[in-house]
């Protein structure tokens, strides 16, 4: 009688399947999970992953000009789009009808406001300058707008940021100029100079040259260059500003607001330079 053999292997108790071959959904795991809820499933990848992507902001909600939703400003039923000189309403022609229409009526707001030139007023542009460039950021002279705004509301941070998208879009000489007022705002008066020398002041009219001029003294008061700054406000400017006086072919004193604001800052700066400096000239002589 032959002995039996015993087993050379010790019993370890019922074999666990093997966690190897394919797996089904809905099947067990060696780790006990079900398919359908574990880690491994397909179809709670792709899940987990439109969550994932759903909770992530598009780069173009996260935009500085392209805020949340906010409510305009109302618009008084006279205001219509004609009333935007024609030149401007052309570079609006890349918008749909209906949003052309809309920023038109804005930037006609924007002027009437800008004219009058009261703090309310300002701020009140300010909004619908805003207005205007959640609706068509991509514009250039929309931007400019914009920055105009924000200049004469002293935030030159903000208008810098107007003002530069607008030079990057269509590259406006004027632009320049209104940039160095924002530098020298922003404590930054050398930047300021270096920005006025890049500008061809043949490319400016008599008015922006003015302007430019203005800029220019304030950025050297500022470094506390009072003779060269006394130097900046170009003669022929100051006739422009001072002389012309109601005869002037772009309109009467009254209706001229801009050019008076011009006024008074060419007077305030050439009374200090002149306390400065020990002369005793005095702005429109």
């Amino acid at each position: 009688m032959v002995a039996e053999r015993p087993n050379s292997r010790p019993h370890k108790g019922p074999r666990k399947p093997s966690s190897s071959g394919p797996r089904f959904k809905g099947t067990r795991s060696s780790s006990g999970k079900s398919g359908k809820s574990g880690k491994s499933g397909k179809s709670g990848t792709r899940s987990k992953r439109a969550d994932r992507e759903e909770r992530r902001p598009s780069p173009r909600d996260t935009g500085r000009i392209r805020r949340a939703p906010r409510i305009e400003p109302e618009i008084p039923t006279d205001v219509e789009a004609k009333m935007l000189p024609g030149k401007v309403r052309a570079e609006l022609l890349s918008l749909s009808a209906e949003n052309a229409e809309a920023v038109a009526r804005q930037m006609v707001m924007i002027d009437r406001l800008i004219l009058t030139g009261t703090p309310e007023d300002l701020i009140l542009a300010g909004a619908f300058a805003q207005a205007a460039s959640d609706r068509a950021g991509r514009v250039g002279v929309v931007r400019s707008y914009a920055g105009k705004v924000l200049l004469a509301l002293s935030n030159y941070s903000e208008a810098k940021r107007h003002l530069s998208a607008a030079h990057r879009i269509n590259g406006q000489p004027f632009l320049k100029v209104l940039l160095a007022e924002c530098e020298t705002g922003l404590g930054k008066p050398r930047k300021s100079l270096d920005l006025l020398g890049e500008v061809d002041s043949k490319a400016l009219t008599t008015r922006e040259l003015a302007y430019a001029h203005l800029v220019s003294a304030e950025a050297r008061e500022a470094l506390a260059q009072f003779e060269a700054a006394r130097v900046s406000l170009n003669p022929k400017s100051e006739i422009y500003l001072f002389r012309e006086g109601i005869a002037a072919t772009e309109g009467t004193e009254r209706s001229d607001p801009e050019r008076e604001r011009l006024r008074q800052r060419w007077s305030g700066i050439k009374s200090r330079l002149a306390a400065k400096t020990g002369t005793t000239i005095t702005a429109g002589n």
